[in-house]
């Protein structure tokens, strides 16, 4: 399942939210994150991590 894409390029982190139907398709236990990076120029670096987050009211 597809549950992100990206272009351009970043010289930071950048948090992206999944969409409702990857967020309901991942389930508690061990998964496989397949990522494709397609260089384009000159150097290149990827990191991907998934987190989960949740806002606490005050």
């Amino acid at each position: 399942m597809l549950i992100g894409t990206a272009s351009g390029y970043s010289t930071s982190y950048q948090d992206r939210a999944l969409d409702e139907a990857a967020t309901k398709a991942i389930k508690p236990g061990k998964y496989i994150l397949a990522v494709h990076c397609h260089q384009t120029g000159d150097g290149q670096y990827i990191d991907v991590g998934l987190v989960d987050v949740e806002e606490v009211s005050k």
